[in-house]
């Protein structure tokens, strides 16, 4: 699939939100947006509906954030892991070959500290000392008094590490795939408010109580429409503020604004 972008720059959450509220809106006025262009009839309400029952389904960000986090601590914890069994084959190594550097070197002593945060350099780093801990230098070693089943342990950490890498790198992979289609079924929802908010334009030229309504937010709309468009900030802080009501008395209307503190309408 190719990358699908959203057609909106709300947050989901909230580009949802105005969905419901905007279906609202338009079933209440439904027969003049009907009478206008015969395609607002139904099923137009029930599909847009769907639409958006589809979209409140997606995991949202968040969820997903969370499950990376989830991938990411476990292969931490395969590395903690294999920083143990490192540094206690690494004294066995030493005591086996005191002098004999370049032995020292064949098990990657030397270039330990420069891959130990790559998660593929790694799963090689132990595959190789594997191979010489048990194919090489296994007498030597277990005359030092390493073990068998700690050679063997090498080799147990070296496929965790493996294993865990690569459902990280499926998720990832598999994460980017769900972004594009978890965007379609979000555009879906937003296309049926694009269509409401254009028919609503042309319906409601000289109403502009009745136009707000179905205004759409300033980041998918041109601001020149807008005889207002401002931000509601915390006094203390200056923090942007959401679901602040906003009355402009020359309107009927109150006027709420979005997760970032943005409030708009427009008078005609």
């Amino acid at each position: 699939m190719a990358k699908v972008n959203r057609k909106f720059k709300l947050p989901a959450v909230n580009m949802i939100q105005k969905s419901k509220t905007y279906r609202l809106h338009f079933n209440n006025r439904n027969a003049a947006f009907t009478a206008f262009d015969a395609v607002f009839g139904n099923p137009f309400a029930a599909n847009w509906l769907t639409a958006i029952n589809a979209a409140e389904a997606q995991d949202t960000y968040e969820t997903l954030e969370d499950q990376q986090q989830t991938e990411t601590a476990e292969v931490n914890a395969e590395l903690v892991k294999a920083q143990k069994i490192y540094i206690e084959l690494k004294y066995f190594i030493e005591k086996a070959f005191p002098d004999a550097f370049t032995i020292r070197n064949e098990f990657g002593l030397d270039t330990y500290s420069e891959i130990r945060s790559s998660q593929p350099e790694m799963i090689q780093f132990f595959s190789n000392m594997h191979d010489k801990a048990e194919n090489k230098y296994k007498a030597e070693l277990i005359e030092a008094g390493y073990t068998q089943p700690k050679i063997d342990e090498i080799e147990t950490i070296k496929n965790s590490l493996d294993t865990e890498d690569q459902e990280q790198e499926v998720f990832i992979d598999e994460n980017a795939l769900a972004t594009s289609t978890r965007n379609q079924v979000y555009n879906v929802a937003w296309e049926f408010a694009q269509k409401v908010n254009r028919a609503a334009h042309v319906i409601y030229a000289d109403d502009a109580d009745t136009l707000n309504l179905f205004l759409l937010p300033p980041s998918d709309a041109p601001a020149e429409i807008f005889s207002l468009l401002g931000l509601v900030t915390d006094a203390a802080t200056a923090a942007p503020l959401a679901d602040v009501d906003v009355e402009v008395l020359t309107t009927p209307n109150l006027y709420t604004t979005i997760a970032d503190g943005v409030v708009w309408f427009c008078a005609g």
